[in-house]
């Protein structure tokens, strides 16, 4: 699995909100980032810890800014009523 490649079975997992067994560290540690962003609000010690050794805190930041900028173009399209592309159109 490439670093932007995911399976089916991944993909569901994640739209499922369960944490993928096939995830690599880095992308599980990723993941457990953006999660206690997007349901908490906020990010504990040792997750933190764990996200700085992998990513240092450049890392930590531009995640942070991936999922506020995710979240702000979730609003804005709820906000708006702008419905999902239909996936048959090109």
């Amino acid at each position: 699995m490439g670093k932007r490649d995911f399976s089916q079975p991944v993909i569901d997992d994640l739209v499922a909100g369960a944490e993928p067994e096939a995830l690599t560290d880095h992308q599980r540690t990723a993941h457990r980032l953006a999660r206690a962003l997007s349901t908490a609000h906020r990010v504990d010690g040792a997750l933190y810890d764990q996200t700085v050794q992998w990513f240092v805190a450049a890392g930590v930041f531009d995640t942070t800014v991936l999922a506020g900028i995710y979240h702000t173009v979730c609003g804005i399209l709820n906000a708006f009523t702008i419905p999902a592309p239909d996936q048959h159109q090109h």
